[in-house]
């Protein structure tokens, strides 16, 4: 799934909302107003953004989870990451997310085709200045239970690329019409805008080994 994939509302196949940090099921208010092109009020800047309106707790200015490069409060540029490895990849989200430190910005992913699915390349990247208060975490959804898969707190390191030796792959088995939610929260709101990285995959079903027929008798 790539970050093209995004490039229209009607083409996504993420919806995003706003949720407890640990509740990334249970929706607080849905982030639907999509913005297409160039987006800036001077402290932030992203393009092919989705803000939530609904939003009420907090400061709701910067609340949106955008589609390519951002540049920082005060003009701190963050240039535009390129994919590293080819089909799959999500690579260059910018994400602000809620002031709550209680709450999360996710974006959920429906699984439509049972099997098992791996995430990795997942890695965070500040686009103001270094700070490493804030966590992006990556929830399943099984038969209606949400657990934890993997998540990050260090936003102060570059992108993971396939060929980064701290990459690390999780992987878990699906049916259809279970979800897979990304979630991005902070405690210091005031600098947690971030690039956000990761990919999905669905592995390939192993196949069974046949057996030969037993040899004639000689």
């Amino acid at each position: 799934m790539q970050n093209r994939t995004l490039g229209g509302r009607q083409l996504a196949q993420f919806t995003i909302h706003v949720a407890g940090k640990t509740t990334p099921a249970t929706q607080i208010a849905a982030c639907d107003d999509y913005i297409p092109g160039a987006f800036s009020n001077g402290d932030v800047k992203a393009e092919n953004l989705w803000t939530c309106p609904s939003y009420t707790s907090g400061n709701t200015q910067y609340l949106f989870w955008g589609h390519n490069y951002g540049t920082g409060h005060g003009g701190a540029s963050a240039s535009l990451e390129t994919d590293p490895s080819g089909s799959g990849t999500v690579v260059d989200f910018h994400c602000h997310p809620p002031e709550s430190s209680g709450h999360a910005i996710v974006l959920k992913y429906p699984i439509t085709s049972a099997g098992i699915y791996t995430i990795d390349l997942l890695s965070g990247k500040r686009t103001w200045r270094p700070h490493s208060d804030g966590r992006f975490e990556v929830f399943k959804q099984t038969s209606g239970s949400v657990s934890s898969m993997a998540s990050i707190t260090d936003f102060n390191q570059e992108l993971l690329t396939e060929a980064s030796t701290n990459n690390q792959a999780y992987s878990a088995s699906f049916a259809a019409g279970d979800f897979l939610y990304f979630a991005f929260s902070t405690t210091h709101w005031g600098a947690s805008q971030a690039l956000l990285r990761f990919r999905i995959r669905k592995e390939a079903p192993t196949e069974s080994p046949t057996s030969s027929p037993p040899a004639p008798p000689s």
